[in-house]
């Protein structure tokens, strides 16, 4: 499958998934964040509808993306990567809002006092 056919003018970016990049997030390797980068628009414009499919190529894709046929290109790979990944849900982070037991915690107004002295 050739990938210029999925070449664009604009660079792809999933700055709220991605905030420091695809190479950055440590969930891609240098030549799969670089077709993302790459071909990233135009995949997202097919699966959005905002482009028609013009290729074979393109027609293949999103078969794939529908779940019609398995990805056999890096690209398509790495596009389902991609989405596998966005998908997954984010690990939910907690801070205690009460004090761990066995932890001392001073009265306001006697940290007040010896902040000040």
């Amino acid at each position: 499958m050739s990938q210029d056919c999925f070449d664009s003018t604009s660079l792809f970016y999933d700055s709220r998934n991605f905030p420091h990049g695809f190479s950055r997030s440590g969930k891609f390797t240098r030549h799969e964040s670089e077709l993302l980068v790459r071909c990233g628009r135009t995949i997202q414009a097919l699966t959005t509808r905002l482009m028609p499919p013009m290729t074979p190529e393109h027609e293949s894709m999103l078969r794939v993306i529908e779940g019609k046929q398995p990805p056999a290109s890096d690209l398509e790979k790495v596009w389902i990567k991609y989405l596998r990944v966005v998908q997954q849900k984010q690990p939910f982070l907690r801070c205690a809002l009460r004090p761990v037991s066995g932890m001392h915690v001073r009265p306001s107004q006697e940290y007040r006092e010896l902040a000040f002295d």
